[in-house]
């Protein structure tokens, strides 16, 4: 992973449910080799992280640039970001209180 984290600079991560992602990771492989091109993503477990209510599993998608990042999101829109934002122990000087309502 380390090779690619050099090779791909940028990196979505995405909520695994619970149930997996199912039919949907093939989707997002097919959707990968179709639209980006092997050799200009990976893909990797994205370790567990903060979620909505509890810490989630994450999957990561590395690409070489932005473009495709944004284009995987819209084509395949049922897969959610797991960015940590949601999580309750998330805080920013720009929302209320510094914490989500």
């Amino acid at each position: 992973m380390k090779i690619d984290d050099a090779a791909f600079p940028v990196r979505v991560f995405l909520r695994v449910p619970e149930e997996g992602l199912g039919q949907r990771m093939d989707a997002l492989h097919r959707w990968l080799e179709s639209n980006v091109g092997r050799g200009e993503y990976a893909v990797h477990a994205g370790g567990r992280h903060p979620g909505r209510d509890m810490l989630e599993d994450r999957l990561a998608v590395y690409t070489r640039h932005p473009r495709a990042a944004v284009a995987l999101l819209e084509a395949l829109p049922d897969l959610d970001l797991s960015d940590g934002t949601e999580s309750v122990v998330y805080s920013s000087p720009y929302l209320p209180f510094g914490r989500r309502g």
